[in-house]
């Protein structure tokens, strides 16, 4: 009954934002996901400029194991005029997210999409500390432990004060103490 009634308001009020998102939630929370991927759509390509609705979209598409989809509706989001350092790096943290737990075995497997994000974010913006940082934390869950090692090295020998400080605390907090 509730689907019904927001169809019809929906096409009794066409173009109202408001009730387009409200569908949208109504969709997701009763788990018709398709749908939702498509409102979604909708919704973002009327709504351009709103990166948010990107990352919505994408998430969506993740959930529908629309991975690919997911990837080039980040690839958008990362298009958008003034994507910089934390709008990659927000991308990194989700595709991360998004992947299965690697087992240390499996840690020399070929990257996946969030190291490839990861090293994309630290290209993009190599003179910041902090994506190389965050790249060598993701190194570190990913299992890859002498490469995220040799990364707070690299950044240690020509760190400030607070910058190696805050290398020194992150490897004591992954039991790096004798790097550290």
């Amino acid at each position: 009954a509730a689907m019904k009634q927001a169809r019809e308001l929906l096409q009794s009020n066409p173009g109202r934002r408001d009730l387009q998102e409200g569908f949208l939630d109504l969709l997701e929370s009763l788990g018709f996901l398709p749908e939702a991927v498509e409102q979604a759509r909708v919704l973002a390509g009327q709504n351009s400029g709103d990166k948010e609705l990107l990352v919505r979209l994408a998430t969506l598409q993740h959930r529908t194991q629309d991975d690919a989809g997911a990837q080039q509706t980040l690839e958008r989001f990362l298009s958008q005029p003034g994507a910089g350092e934390a709008e990659h790096l927000r991308v990194a943290r989700l595709l991360e997210n998004w992947e299965e737990p690697r087992s240390p075995a499996k840690a020399d497997a070929a990257p996946g999409a969030a190291a490839k994000a990861y090293a994309r974010l630290v290209e993009k913006f190599p003179d910041s500390m902090n994506a190389h940082e965050s790249q060598a934390h993701y190194l570190h869950r990913a299992g890859q432990r002498e490469a995220a090692l040799a990364i707070w090295s690299r950044l240690a020998k020509s760190a400030a004060i607070e910058d190696l400080l805050r290398i020194t605390q992150a490897l004591q907090a992954r039991l790096e103490t004798r790097t550290a």
